[in-house]
């Protein structure tokens, strides 16, 4: 469990070529103050974890959104998923249906029932 997230915070603004920036820990949430081109920026971070699997994670994500950092998205090792083309598609047509009016065609509408 990473008892800080400001290591890695750090190394992500240092990956990304930012060597200036402030760090502010008298507060709750820490405040990590860094400027990106001309645009100052306060990222605002948890003292200590509370979500050991995902919290640092989103940090990292929300600060690379900030700073403009896109990460290499790495394929699967996969194979692609092939569609079972083996087979034929079904006969999904319906049998066509007598005309349910035939049988009154025939007959006049002023002929006399009875």
């Amino acid at each position: 469990m990473t008892a800080s997230y400001e290591p890695d915070l750090i190394a992500t603004l240092r990956e990304a070529g930012i060597t200036e920036y402030e760090v502010d820990r008298t507060r709750p949430h820490h405040r990590l103050l860094f400027a990106v081109g001309e645009r100052k920026v306060i990222f605002i971070y948890p003292a200590s974890p509370s979500d050991s699997r995902r919290g640092l994670v989103n940090a990292l994500t929300d600060l690379r959104r900030i700073i403009g950092v896109r990460r290499q998205v790495k394929r699967s090792e996969r194979p692609p998923r092939k569609r079972n083309r083996t087979q034929p598609a079904p006969d999904l047509s319906f049998p066509a249906r007598a005309d349910p009016w035939e049988k009154l065609r025939g007959l006049r509408a002023d002929a006399d029932p009875g």
